[in-house]
């Protein structure tokens, strides 16, 4: 059976201190109902058993501090509190439900690879990345799931997540060129559960690492990837935002060098290029116009996102697309 895409709640949530933990599920003729949206306010760190469900990122722990709280805008949204979750990046995360009733089937949800949006039950979670970061599933040519000794291992661990666990596989994504499935959804459940700070320096400490292979191979899940990082600096304190961002200047500086003609001209194709999503993150509106991807001489809304202090630009490039 193919995934299908079961959102929960869509509103920004408070981010309550959690520990990481596990989550998995099973497809049913029925789907069960999705948790409701968390008032931006509400105090969500209740786990009471027998309790609704109840969700929790930590991806937005940081709030005020966070180096992306520069941009708030009082009345973007409807109270301070998703004001500030907008200027940190949502709707780019993810949320943990704890009491979701589909944790009850969580090995056959994570079997079927269904995935959520805004909204993971924990049991279903734990087992989906798990299986994800094995490389241990395939699907066959009728869209059927498959698992390798490696993912069937992994769909019977339901316990939480490890932060060395994560950072391994972090570190794995960017060691090697071999494949990977849905590595975005894998990087923003990492940040639910352990928070910006280990995902980030994590994916960091590997790139500074990586070999020319992996920068030369075109790959577009890596790719959104490396977006991701713009939304983890985001969120982080701004002292360690300012100094994983230089250590990232320093990637993209050595890796332009590397380059035959050792400068990064506009971009011609190049789907999927790690080089190119990282000037996104970093340069702004000169990153933006010199490898955002283009339909038509119109730069893909995606590539976007990460420019800042330049409204008039963003909205003539954004509506160029309608």
């Amino acid at each position: 059976m193919a995934s299908k895409k079961k959102p929960a709640g869509s509103g920004p949530a408070k981010a309550p201190m959690t520990a990481a933990g596990s989550s998995a599920g099973a497809p049913t003729t029925e789907p069960a109902p999705a948790p409701p949206a968390a008032s931006p306010g509400a105090d969500l760190a209740s786990t009471t058993p027998g309790a609704g469900p109840v969700r929790s990122t930590q991806a937005l722990a940081h709030g005020s501090a966070a180096w992306g709280a520069r941009f708030v805008q009082p009345g973007f949204a409807t109270t301070p509190e998703t004001d500030l979750a907008f200027a940190l990046g949502f709707p780019h995360l993810e949320y943990i439900v704890d009491n979701h009733a589909d944790d009850a089937r969580a090995e056959m949800i994570a079997y079927e690879r269904r995935s959520y949006r805004l909204g993971w039950p924990r049991n279903v979670a734990i087992r989906w990345c798990r299986i994800t970061a094995s490389k241990g599933c395939r699907r066959s040519p009728q869209g059927a799931t498959e698992l390798d000794s490696a993912g069937k291992k992994a769909l019977k661990n339901a316990a939480a997540l490890s932060a060395d666990e994560v950072a391994q596989t972090l570190k794995a994504i960017f060691s090697d060129t071999s494949a990977y499935e849905d590595l975005r959804d894998l990087v923003r459940l990492f940040e639910a559960f352990m928070g910006p700070e280990l995902v980030a320096s994590s994916i960091i400490d590997a790139l500074e690492k990586s070999s020319n292979s992996v920068w030369n191979h075109q790959d577009h899940d890596r790719a959104l990837v490396m977006h991701h990082v713009g939304f983890l600096l985001l969120r982080l304190p701004g002292a360690l935002a300012d100094k994983l961002r230089g250590r990232l200047h320093a990637v993209f500086d050595r890796r332009v060098k590397a380059l035959p003609s050792k400068e990064l001209g506009p971009r011609k194709g190049e789907r999927g290029s790690l080089l190119r999503a990282l000037d996104v993150v970093l340069h702004g509106r000169q990153g933006a116009e010199r490898s955002g991807e283009r339909s038509e001489d119109a730069i893909e809304p995606g590539d976007l996102l990460h420019v800042t202090g330049d409204r008039d630009f963003v909205r003539e490039a954004a509506c160029r697309r309608l």
